[in-house]
């Protein structure tokens, strides 16, 4: 057993080092200072010019080491005042020595943190016109990418230099502090008689560990001035800096550090003749440097708790210092290779045990918490340098412990340590070292964006408003995506027009950087009025289209193309089936745009599954049932679908069916697309029934107090959906003095007279329509453009059909609010108001509407049915049983019935503002509303309307 006792005490010496040596870095990496929000807000156009460029950072910064520069969008710079700090250095402004003209400008800046590190980036902002309007080239913005975002940012790790520095001061360090730890407790093994550590092997160890201090000392000192030049070196610029290092807290700590070992060294010269109180005071040095460097980096930006932080970065950097500078110094004094008397290894290492067991279990603790705080998401382990290198230091750290295993078995059956083993166990201590040196220069994740929260957060198809006489032009490039393409243009009237005149050639030429040759593309007009042509990219990047209509050339607009690429898995799918090029254009366009601002919202919130972003991949059907199947279908077959949200306009509903064939759930929120009764189809959108019931209990509540007629008179298309609100509405008057006249669609389009007779209130309570969009408007519109000339009754038009597109265009009897219509959700709301405000900031040009509400709340679902994991299966169940996801929605669907619909409905009509005496180009205010250029949605019944929970949902036609 006498001679298995070396091969213990080995082991344990090198087993205990190796974990200690593994776990000294993670408490060395430190964070950065994040930026969180920029005033003006990245991306958005400010409604005044700004007193101040202001970021708002995710830790304190050091101004003199901060720079914040502006220039005009590629042109030239403004010149602004040196940064100043406040709120404890987590805010950082600067303020331009004038006024800031209309336009789009660049900011780039860099912050210095309390680290000692930097983080650098760059965003853009307008700043509007006198009157509100869009600054010119606001477009540009949107090639920025992070709009309402803190736009591009980078965090630089360490530089080797440093790493270098820090690292050979530690290794220094340790060996004193850890050596005169070893030695005090030899001495004390050797007055308790442990064989082997006599007085004179304790005294010639102690001589041979003395012979090694002066130039561990002078490496000491070396290591804490390099430490200290690049602390001034950090700042902005990366120039030689003495005020930043005073500067930073970090700085000032490797300050104090450097000082403190200059006062010490004369102290060493003087106490030459006191061996034993030289040897305190290399041990005071080494611990001035360890628990300096436990102070300085990531402990000072922890934020709350940073005293309990502080106090176990001490504990970790003295504790693991000692544990391994004593094995250091167990290897020194007891090494074979010198001649004369020499402490005994399997002596001292027992002797030494007690202390490094207690330091090693203190070290693995208080390292285990600093790591998981530095890792701060398991997404960064695996996909960032940072955490691959934990990984790789935690295999070497398994190898070292087999090999270590390996021995010790050995050794218990009464084998001799051999020099082999023991080297490779050395060998693969200096790579876990070299791998902790490595790590203190690394970007942790702490404060790091995840892969969701990276470029864009609005990966879908790319939406852009250009301005041309006439009225503005919506462009939409869908998917957005290299390779296949659809672009489309459909051109709205201009404030206070009905119309636009119809164009004879539209024209698309599309340029990028990415590419060399600009495409050039004709369209083809839809059936709806929109413009389309199929276009393939070459290449991701921003687009830029420019779109002529007969002469009239619009503004080039910004259209980005391609998902920003992060490490980890792919980015998971929401697929769009939508009519972007024929009838339902208009509609299904502002639709997608409300699913994209929610797809955005989740993003911002960190995606799902991990991190990963979610994008939105919308595809044009063309109005087709047999394309939009075939579309869905490709797809799906490709897999990464989490769910059809967004399946809009005429022929969606096979899409819908081709996503519940492929057991992937949808959410249906455009009330165009026919119902479809499959698993896992989930309808926001009212269902039919329920919104004939919700017209009937309206009619009879609001409308029949004033009516001179006991008729409603409602319009019979033949589709299914219609038939279905026909039936509702039958079951809502049943009980009720009012008797249901359906009428065909030609009593619509008879024209103004016979309109006029049918719409009259003394002919009819109230009259329900449906049919064609555009037809509706056409006829509605020539009972009057400006006002009409008989008392209509209240005309109520299908959800399906009710728009602010419809209303614009209906004439006289939409402006005056005869046109009303029921809706399931709520543009009076919390969440309707949040939409609403992002709508016109984060896509200039654009209102909101409520195609485009019913796509954010349908994407708000989608966010709630992730809430328990990414697997169809999870999505299912979740959305089977609703939560209170949005207040926009006055009812979800019904977990008995969830493929029919939502069963509660508001009714609205719209308020216009009057105008002004006074135009705004003489100084007069500008009229704006929320849903249309001069006004906004009113509701005209008190609660929600529907019919009674208690009563069973007419069953659906089987469309499986």
């Amino acid at each position: 057993r006498a001679g298995t006792t070396p091969a213990r005490a080995r082991l344990a010496a090198l087993t205990a080092a190796l974990c200690a040596a593994a776990l000294i870095a993670p408490a060395s990496a430190g964070a950065h200072p994040a930026l969180l929000q920029a005033s003006p807000t990245a991306g958005l156009v400010a409604p005044q010019a700004p007193r101040a460029i202001e970021l708002s950072l995710s830790e304190a910064a050091v101004p003199s080491g901060s720079r914040i520069e502006l220039s005009e969008l590629a042109g030239d710079p403004v010149p602004l005042g040196e940064p100043r700090a406040r709120s404890g250095g987590t805010t950082l402004s600067a303020a331009p020595d004038h006024v800031l003209d209309p336009g789009v400008y660049e900011v780039r800046w860099s912050a210095l943190g309390a680290d000692g590190h930097t983080v650098g980036g760059r965003f853009a902002f307008g700043v509007a016109g006198k009157h509100g309007e869009d600054p010119p080239g606001v477009q540009a913005l949107v090639a920025y990418g992070s709009r309402g975002g803190p736009g591009e940012q980078t965090a630089a790790g360490e530089g080797a230099f440093s790493v270098i520095a820090r690292w050979l001061g530690i290794a220094a360090a340790a060996f004193l502090l850890g050596g005169w730890a070893l030695l005090a407790r030899l001495e004390r093994a050797g007055r308790g008689g442990a064989p082997g550590l006599g007085e004179d092997e304790i005294g010639a160890g102690r001589e041979r560990w003395r012979t090694l201090t002066p130039p561990v000392w002078a490496l000491l000192l070396l290591a804490s001035s390099g430490s200290a030049l690049s602390a001034a070196w950090a700042g902005a610029g990366s120039q030689l800096d003495l005020g930043t290092l005073l500067d930073s807290a970090s700085g000032r700590g490797i300050a104090i550090q450097f000082g403190l070992l200059v006062l010490i060294t004369p102290a060493l010269v003087v106490l030459g003749r006191r061996p034993a109180a030289r040897d305190l005071a290399l041990a005071a040095g080494g611990a001035v440097v360890l628990v300096s460097d436990a102070l300085v980096g990531h402990v000072q930006t922890v934020g709350d708790g940073k005293g309990l932080a502080a106090f176990a970065a001490v504990l970790h950097s003295c504790s693991a210092g000692i544990w391994f500078g004593g094995l250091l110094a167990l290897i020194a004094v007891t090494r074979r290779a010198a001649p004369g008397p020499r402490p005994a290894l399997a002596a001292s290492a027992r002797a030494f045990a007690p202390v490094a067991a207690a330091a090693l279990a203190v070290s693995v603790i208080t390292g285990v918490v600093a790591a998981l705080r530095e890792l701060d998401d398991v997404y960064f382990l695996r996909w960032s340098g940072y955490g691959n290198l934990v990984i790789v230091k935690a295999g070497l750290v398994a190898v070292a412990a087999a090999i270590g295993g390996f021995v010790a078995l050995r050794a218990r059956r009464g084998a001799e340590p051999r020099g082999r083993p023991l080297a490779l166990e050395a060998g693969v201590l200096a790579l876990v070292v070299i791998a902790a040196a490595a790590l203190s220069g690394l970007v942790p994740g702490r404060g790091q964006a995840l892969p969701a929260e990276r470029g864009n957060l609005l990966p879908g198809p790319a939406l852009a408003s250009a301005i041309v006489d006439g009225g503005p032009v919506r462009v939409t490039l869908a998917p957005a995506r290299a390779g296949a393409n659809v672009i489309s243009a459909v051109q709205e009237p201009a404030p206070g027009r009905q119309t636009v005149r119809e164009p004879s050639a539209v024209r698309a030429r599309l340029t990028c950087e990415c590419t060399s040759s600009p495409i050039e593309a004709t369209l083809d007009r839809g059936s709806g009025g929109a413009w389309s042509a199929d276009v393939e990219l070459p290449a991701d990047g921003t687009w830029f289209a420019r779109v002529q209509l007969d002469d009239s050339q619009a503004s080039a607009v910004a259209l980005p193309v391609g998902v920003p690429s992060a490490p980890g898995p792919a980015p998971l799918k929401v697929l769009a089936i939508a009519d972007l090029s024929g009838r339902d254009a208009a509609e299904c366009r502002s639709h997608l745009l409300g699913v994209e601002l929610a797809v955005g919202r989740l993003n911002a919130l960190g995606g799902v599954d991990g991190g990963r972003k979610v994008v939105l991949d919308a595809l044009d059907s063309g109005g087709s049932a047999t394309r939009a199947a075939e579309l869905a279908r490709a797809e799906l077959d490709q897999g990464g679908v989490l769910a059809m949200v967004g399946a809009c306009g005429e022929g969606a509903a096979t899409a819908v069916t081709a996503a519940s064939d492929a057991g992937v759930p949808s959410i249906v929120a455009d009330p165009s697309v026919a119902q479809v009764s499959a698993p896992g189809v989930f309808r926001l959108a009212g269902d039919p029934y329920a919104e004939g019931y919700a017209q009937a209990q309206y009619i009879e509540q609001v409308a029949a107090a004033s009516a001179e007629s006991d008729v409603v008179r409602a319009v019979r298309t033949g589709t299914p959906s219609n038939g279905r609100l026909l039936e509702g509405l039958r079951a809502g008057l049943a009980d009720t003095e009012l008797k249901l006249e359906p009428i065909p669609e030609r009593a619509i389009s008879s024209g103004p007279g016979p309109l006029a007779a049918t719409l009259d209130r003394s002919a009819a309570a109230a009259v329900v329509l449906d049919g064609d969009p555009d037809r509706l408007a056409s006829d509605l519109r020539g009972l009057g453009a400006e006002r009409l000339d008989f008392a209509t009754a209240p005309v109520i038009a299908d959800s399906s059909v009710f728009s602010e597109q419809l209303v614009r265009r209906s004439g006289a009897i939409g402006r005056i609010g005869a046109l009303q219509g029921a809706t399931e959700v709520a543009p009076d709301s919390a969440i309707a108001a949040t939409y609403a405000r992002a709508v016109p900031a984060l896509y200039p040009g654009e209102l909101p509407t409520l195609d485009g509400l019913r796509g954010y709340v349908a994407g708000l679902a989608l966010a709630d049915g992730l809430a328990d994991g990414v697997e169809p299966d999870s999505v299912i169940a979740r959305l089977v049983q609703p939560a209170p996801f949005a207040d926009a929605l006055l009812a979800p669907w019904r977990s008995d019935a969830p493929a029919a619909g939502s069963s509660r409905f508001e009714f609205l009509k719209a308020n216009f503002l009057p105008p002004t005496l006074i135009p705004t180009s003489a100084g007069g205010e500008s009229q704006s509303g929320d849903y249309f250029t001069d006004g906004t949605w009113s509701r005209v019944n008190a609660d929600p309307l529907g019919p009674p929970f208690e009563q069973p949902v007419p069953p659906l036609a089987d469309t499986s």
